[in-house]
């Protein structure tokens, strides 16, 4: 019997919005990163929002997006107080000029506050989205977060790359992350970047069998037998054409399992294989260089 996905393990009210349309992600380069001001988000308690999980409004709305190079921001809710819209401002003023939104120091409650904005807010030109958040954003409160940032990536037409880094991402929430992308015909996330968490065999197989181009899994639980869970998606992965897997605890067996599923696959485009800091031999070297 298959293992059921974590989005279909949760509730009705936490089903993600589907998409219907299919579009083709383009292959993008690796975004540069600006200096950019960082945001450490606090709402006041006076006007926490609950996470709105039964809306499906978004998916509408936002298919009439015009995806243009701007990174100019409206905020359009006439129906909120002044003091909420001067919270949601605190976000879109910090987006810089390459439309990249940098926030660190975030709570699940952040996440789910950042998520409600997004959805609102269709006029809102996201480039690049990176994320630090505490270690335990994304496991307590039942995955809320997850759960609405999976929501955000499964409708957004703008974001060509997500950076949530040291942020204790662990195997269910990367496979959320890897199922609202796949389900999502019109992403445009090419670059994803997930280094420094708690991600293993069955998260980077989930992210592998994504559409991204990029995939930076630096630094995460990949080793052991868990390499071969990764391998068996490169086997048949077209799209990823650099994969970063350095300082994990992969070893000569790993490397070799890694190459052999590189050389079987006649549509693999990964032209760049980063293995810095494993456990890797020079016996094991060979069998990377042998592709």
């Amino acid at each position: 019997m298959s293992k059921p996905s974590p989005l279909s393990r949760s509730s009705s009210s936490e089903s993600l919005v589907e998409s219907s349309s299919h579009e083709t992600p383009a292959a993008d380069e690796q975004p540069k990163s600006p200096s950019s001001p960082v945001m450490k988000t606090k709402m006041p308690s006076s006007i926490q929002l609950e996470l709105n999980t039964t809306s499906t409004s978004t998916t509408s709305t936002q298919s009439n997006l015009d995806i243009s190079e701007s990174s100019k921001t409206e905020i359009a809710m006439p129906e909120q107080t002044t003091e909420v819209k001067a919270y949601w401002e605190k976000f879109s003023k910090n987006i810089n000029e390459s439309g990249e939104l940098r926030l660190e120091e975030l709570n699940s409650q952040d996440i789910q506050d950042l998520a409600e904005w997004l959805n609102t807010s269709p006029s809102t030109k996201l480039k690049g989205l990176s994320l630090w958040c505490h270690k335990n954003t994304f496991t307590e409160m039942n995955y809320k977060a997850a759960i609405a940032l999976a929501k955000v990536i499964q409708t957004n037409t703008s974001i060509t790359y997500l950076d949530i880094s040291s942020s204790g991402i662990d195997n269910k929430t990367a496979e959320y992350i890897s199922e609202a992308i796949r389900a999502n015909p019109k992403t445009k996330i090419t670059w994803l970047s997930l280094r420094n968490n708690r991600i293993s065999g069955e998260g980077a197989k989930a992210l592998a069998n994504t559409t991204v181009t990029k995939l930076d899994l630096r630094n995460n639980h990949i080793g052991g037998e868990d390499v071969k869970a990764l391998a068996e998606a490169l086997k048949i992965n077209g799209t990823i054409t650099a994969l970063y897997l350095g300082r994990n605890c992969i070893d000569d067996d790993g490397i070799k399992d890694l190459a052999d599923s590189i050389k079987v696959n006649p549509q693999t485009k990964i032209t760049a294989l980063e293995l810095m800091g494993n456990w890797i031999s020079d016996e094991g070297s060979r069998c990377h260089g042998g592709k």
